[in-house]
């Protein structure tokens, strides 16, 4: 079994799976490996006993420990909540958390939250963009150092993951806009490394109202049936 759950290993690190990042099915891992289902199963719950992954009945496997907010628990919450009243919520929260980052954040995180960045910048395609803009601010609500503000932020960030607000972004995400996002990115990287901590507050504002500006962009043209899903 500890072959299995190596050769699993071996395969996130090959493929350079962020954390969050998928993995194939059971069944696709299974063919692969030349394993039964049962051995897959095996290591897959090794795995997870370790911290390397966790999953999810009907959603899948996923790489790194399982998130820390229990979604069933928020599920009250997210079923009486809107996405505007999420990006509002992220407004309110991520400036505060980017400008503790700048003051608090070790060279390892801020050297953690400049690879993310790059990473980001890079994203191909929408898929892996969405996994590392995640990641780029959990790092930076984690290089904060408060665990109360931390809290809070994964309450809104896994409400913000549901799959309605996930589709809405998806719909909006087109590659101009994801380079706009990433040239902002940019500004809240450098104002956390220079130690700014209200330019990076500034920064991470300005982020957060342009969340709610193409939110507000993708309402209305689904009231007056228009196409802004391309801009």
């Amino acid at each position: 079994m500890d072959g299995i759950a190596k050769a699993i290993s071996d395969l996130i690190e090959e493929a350079r799976l962020p954390e969050g990042g998928r993995l194939p099915t059971e069944r696709e891992l299974s063919e692969r490996l030349g394993a039964s289902r049962w051995q897959t199963r095996q290591a897959l719950e090794k795995l997870e006993k370790e911290g390397r992954i966790w999953r999810h009945v009907g959603k899948g496997t996923f790489v790194g420990p399982r998130p820390a907010v229990d979604v069933a628990a928020l599920r009250p919450l997210i079923d009486s909540s809107n996405p505007m009243e999420i990006v509002e919520a992220r407004h309110t929260i991520e400036p505060a958390l980017a400008a503790m980052a700048a003051l608090r954040a070790d060279p390892g995180q801020i050297a953690e939250i400049q690879s993310i960045g790059r990473r980001c910048s890079a994203a191909r395609n929408i898929e892996i963009y969405e996994v590392w803009d995640e990641k780029l601010h959990v790092a930076i609500a984690r290089a904060a150092g408060n665990k109360i503000l931390l809290a809070m932020f994964e309450t809104v960030n896994e409400m913000r993951k549901q799959v309605v607000w996930s589709t809405m972004r998806k719909s909006t995400l087109k590659p101009e806009r994801r380079a706009h996002f990433s040239e902002q990115h940019r500004r809240i990287i450098e104002a956390i490394a220079a130690r700014d901590a209200d330019a990076a507050n500034n920064a991470m504002r300005e982020h957060m109202a342009t969340n709610i500006e193409v939110y507000e962009n993708v309402v209305r043209a689904k009231k007056f049936g228009l196409s802004v899903f391309r801009t």
